[in-house]
């Protein structure tokens, strides 16, 4: 069995970030904890140890110290082990050691004994474990890898909190070599987390491509030898970053695991019992639990993980500030203090030490780094522990050790920090903060702590490989022409495991689309070859000018084809949320899949995110069903501000500009962009010239900012619009102040743009691009049929279209508003409709003159006509808004239940539990008031003789051993009958006694009766 072929998985491959990496993961946090819990928690027997074998404090903590060693020092042997063999057979051997070890000490006869078998087999087989679990960990996970690293590294405190009090128990019911036993037994455990670190394999497509490579190279005779892979790569130390690390980890283990070690044997020096000694361990361990797993979360924030070093180094610092302190301590309550910031400190830096290294050298080179990492660390902690215990034996003070290992921990967070920033944040500096010209973005700049450092050995290979197939597609461009001649455009399809094949592809910019990695064959490459620019506009848009804008469950398909029966020439989707589209199957039928309609073309789908993989994914399951991709960074709402979306990643250029570009290398149609204006013009035309060097083929732009949204709407600038229709070189789309016919024309001629965007005047008006205001009921009456003609349609989505149609009536007929409000299903819609027709047409027939009525308005309230927002009022002088005196009239809030709560007014949730419980009151005024208990505010109980509530009575009953028949506790009459209980066990007790003995029985002695009464049931 070949290890290469098992688990060489960086190659290609890409970190999953979830999926079995969650069982990865449990498994890496079992195993820590084994690793790293273990050598403190066995030192609870080192007081047994030298009692049993007559030796000194130094000469058990050796036990700990060889255990450690062992994990650290055995590290490039178990890199040439992964590398060899692969993570999970040599995971495998090593649960079977780690439990041996612990099963032969039981046996030992001499502390030499345990020094081999605890020490080197079981820390040979931890180590074994400890090393691959991590790499395995590393190849699940990328993006989230300062998350996975965290909760893996919260193992160990966890294991310490249930190891150290178990390994007390097991002293004291079965003593050392019984503890030793079950130990010993427990980590056989170590096999079953083995099992779980299922090797990452490349997907069958690309094995399948590579083989068929393979074989073509061969049948043309090209010999080429695959380089071997190396089984220990020492070419990391050329790496400046990795070299500062080791030598400041390497000083660091000199004193990081001193006080764990030694705090138990200092709790008991100090005179406290060895159960309550142990809980310390337990106190450090739990703050360790949750201390490990939040600096994992702040590590993965973006503004923290390029500067992650520098956190590392604080931790390291903040470790061994709390050491010197420490080191004061006289009383058990000092030393609690101590262990909740010891825990603290040394959970962060138990996160960050490999979160760390991996972000130094990358995934390629990890496994070799840390093998070489933990042996220069091994020599370290194998004199850390055992010299503070000869100190200890020399001066017979605690102080003096937890002194030297607080000055060693600063020492090495010292080195850190400065070389860092002295000898690798010089580069940093000097490197370009971006370059939009070759399409790519370095952030922060390519230092050994940036992430881009994991690319590198994978971008070299596939820079060969993409040689290679530049001279393939040479030699077989005449055959792959005649095939394309058979193929016709309904026969590009993706599914969905095509979809995550091509996210596997390298992201190179190159003439042709196809590359030897690709899911999709040449054939469907080429074929969905996609216009660019104006091109784009011109072919496959038709030039389009008038344009229904993406609306959020307003722009649906009945809805689209009701404004392109009316003149519009192209329509956006409801803005879709990418991540759900691409987990649930039923959001993509509902809202894209079951909407395919030929007379809906050309037709743009809006999604709305913030990751560049979600995105490609999205955009990829929904290429086939429309003309291009828009991803909305326009969107202001407060639901776009939560969910990180929209206007609110318009500072974010770093992030847009990746996925701009991965879009329009990876989508077969284009990529556009929806966005706002900054307030200041320069930065606007910047922003849009970032977003067409990243790969926008069509923007549309709202003249508006993020601010001006609601009653803050405003007028939107055309200003910033022309200034960027001048500075880029592909199609723009106008957004803002278009009520009427003539403003789009008026737009184009100021602006220059290729066309104009309309949302709310669309929705009152759809024949806006017609130039006309026909009669309400007209564009309702149609759309209601559309919606009939073309199921299924949301309610809710009916229901507000048909407001925004009939907005100006129904302020006058707010009866029929509020039937409107009511009613439950479509045709009760369209009757309600018909209703507010025949008012107006008796409105009509009377030569009612409305326009006196509402002078507001250009048009009488039949007529379709923009809603134009209230410009809000300025305040006075006394600070009072100009205008609140004046009367509110017909602007009442639909009622949505009435004050009996009837069951024909409430809502579908409430009307569910009315029918479950008919006697349920949803009135306010009518529900009964409670009067609350005087300890807690909860209702009390009526008949409740503290006046409390039940939790608040029992506990009062409880210590003043009352009764509360309200509640039913009956603690008085328990303890009553009890005592009535032993009163006659006494007077049978004597009785019996008194009978069977005709002698007359001594006084018993004053002892006999104490000794009786102890004996009496309670």
């Amino acid at each position: 069995m070949g290890g290469a072929a098992l688990d060489m998985g960086g190659g290609g491959v890409k970190a999953p970030d979830g999926g079995w990496g969650w069982a990865v993961l449990a498994g890496c946090f079992v195993i820590t904890g084994f690793s790293y819990a273990f050598p403190k928690a066995i030192s609870v027997f080192f007081k047994e140890l030298t009692r049993e074998f007559g030796v000194g404090y130094s000469d058990t903590a050796w036990i700990s110290s060889i255990l450690l060693a062992m994990l650290y020092g055995t590290g490039p042997l178990c890199s040439v082990l992964v590398n060899r063999f692969g993570c999970r057979p040599v995971m495998m051997v090593g649960g079977i050691f780690a439990s041996l070890g612990m099963i032969l000490a039981s046996f030992s006869t001499s502390i030499m004994h345990i020094y081999l078998s605890t020490g080197v087999i079981t820390g040979l087989g931890l180590a074994l474990n400890f090393q691959p679990s991590l790499i395995m960990l590393n190849r699940y996970f990328s993006e989230k890898r300062p998350l996975a690293n965290g909760l893996s590294a919260a193992g160990s405190p966890v294991a310490l909190c249930c190891l150290s009090p178990l390994g007390q128990v097991l002293q004291y019911k079965y003593g050392w070599r019984g503890g030793f036993l079950i130990l010993g037994g427990l980590l056989l455990n170590c096999c079953v987390c083995a099992a779980l670190m299922k090797p990452l394999v490349a997907p069958k497509g690309l094995q399948v491509n590579g083989k068929a490579q393979d074989e073509e190279e061969g049948a043309e005779g090209v010999e080429k030898k695959k380089p071997k892979a190396k089984l220990l790569d020492f070419s990391v130390f050329k790496n400046t970053g990795f070299v500062i690390y080791t030598v400041a980890a390497s000083i660091m283990v000199l004193g990081l695991f001193v006080p764990p070690v030694f705090i138990v044997s200092y709790a008991k020096e100090l005179g406290n019992e060895d159960t309550k000694s142990a809980l310390l361990l337990s106190i450090l361990g739990f703050i360790d639990i949750f201390a490990r797993p939040t600096c994992g979360v702040i590590a993965g924030l973006k503004w923290v993980r390029p500067h992650c070093v520098y956190l590392f180094s604080f931790a390291m610092l903040f470790n061994g500030i709390t050491d010197l302190i420490g080191s004061q301590a006289k009383d058990y309550t000092t030393l609690v203090v101590f262990c909740i910031f010891f825990g603290l400190s040394y959970g962060m830096v138990g996160a960050l030490q490999f979160e760390v290294l991996m972000a130094i050298v990358g995934t390629e080179k990890f496994s070799s780094a840390i093998g070489l990492v933990l042996l220069m660390e091994a020599v370290a902690v194998l004199v850390g522990p055992p010299g503070a215990g000869r100190l200890l034996d020399a001066t017979k003070n605690y102080m003096y050790i937890f002194l030297l290992a607080g000055s060693e921990v600063v020492l090495s967070a010292v080195v850190l920090g400065t070389c860092t920033y002295f000898c690798v944040g010089k580069n940093k500096s000097s490197a370009p903060a971006h370059s939009l010209e070759d399409g790519t973005v370095m952030c922060d700049a390519k230092t050994e702590f940036n992430d881009e450092e994991e690319k590198g050995a994978r971008e070299e290979r596939e820079m060969e490989t993409m040689k290679t197939a530049e001279r393939e597609l040479k030699e077989e461009e005449e055959e792959e022409d005649e095939k394309l001649e058979g193929v016709g455009p309904g026969s590009a399809t993706v599914d969905s495991q095509e979809v995550e094949k091509f996210l596997k592809e390298p992201h190179h910019k190159v003439d042709t689309v196809v590359t030897p990695e690709t899911c999709l064959d040449t054939v469907t490459s080429a074929v969905m070859a996609k216009l660019q620019g104006f091109e784009f506009w011109s072919k496959t848009l038709k030039e389009a000018r008038f344009v229904v804008a993406p609306m959020v469950d307003q722009s649906e398909l009945a809805w689209r084809l009701l404004s392109r029966r009316h003149g519009a020439q192209l329509c956006y989707t409801p803005m879709l949320h990418a991540q759900v589209f691409v987990r649930d199957t039923n959001y993509r039928r509902d809202n894209l899949y079951s909407e395919v309609c030929e007379e809906d073309r050309p037709l743009i789908t809006q999604f709305c995110a913030n990751d560049p993989e979600v995105f490609i994914q999205a955009a990829l399951l929904a290429q086939d069903h429309c003309d291009a991709i828009d991803l909305n960074l326009g969107c202001p709402q407060m639901i776009a501000k939560r969910g990180h979306y929209g206007v609110f990643l318009q500072d974010e250029w770093v992030l847009l500009e990746k996925i701009i570009r991965l879009a329009n290398e990876k989508l077969s149609v284009p990529i556009t962009c929806k966005i706002r204006v900054f307030n200041e013009m320069e930065k606007t035309v910047s922003y849009a010239q970032m977003l067409e060097k990243a790969g926008c083929q069509l923007l549309t732009i709202h003249g508006r900012t993020k601010d001006q949204k609601g009653p803050m709407t405003g007028i939107a600038s055309w200003e910033h619009i022309k200034a960027v229709r001048k500075a880029v070189n592909i199609p723009v789309f106008a957004n803002g102040n278009i009520q009427h016919l003539s403003d789009v024309e008026h737009c184009i001629q100021e602006t220059g743009v290729q066309g104009v965007m309309s949302a709310e005047g669309n929705l009152h008006n759809p024949a806006l691009f017609e130039g006309h205001s026909p009669p309400v009921w007209e564009m309702a009456e149609e759309y209601l049929e559309l919606v009939k003609q073309y199921p299924p349609c949301t309610l809710s989505y009916v229901r507000a279209h048909l407001f925004k149609l009939w907005h100006h009536t129904l302020q006058i007929h707010q009866d029929l508003r509020e039937e409107l409000a009511k009613v439950k299903n479509l045709e009760s819609l369209a009757d309600v409709s018909r209703k507010l027709r025949l008012r107006c047409q008796e409105e009509i027939a009377k030569g009612k003159d409305v326009e006196e009525k509402e002078s507001s308005l250009p048009f009488p309230h039949w007529i379709c006509q923009p809603y134009v927002r209230p410009v809000p009022k300025e305040p006075d002088a006394n600070g009072n808004s100009q205008g609140s005196e004046v009367k509110k009239t017909v602007c009442h809030k639909r009622a949505l239940e009435d004050s009996d709560g009837s069951a024909d007014t409430l809502s579908k949730n409430k009307q569910k539990k009315k029918s479950r419980n008919p006697k349920k009151n949803f009135s306010p005024e009518q529900k009964p008031k409670y009067i609350k208990c005087e300890q807690c505010g909860n209702p009390k109980g009526n008949k409740c003789v503290f006046n409390l509530c039940r939790g608040c009575c029992k506990k009062k009953a409880y210590k003043e051993v009352a009764d509360c028949p309200s509640h039913g506790l009956r603690f008085k009459t328990k303890a009553e009958k009890l005592k009535a209980d032993e009163n006659n066990g006494k007077d049978a007790s004597e009785t019996e006694r008194s009978c069977s003995s005709p002698q007359p029985v001594p006084k018993p002695s004053t002892e006999l009766q104490e000794q009786s009464q102890a004996h009496l049931p309670l």
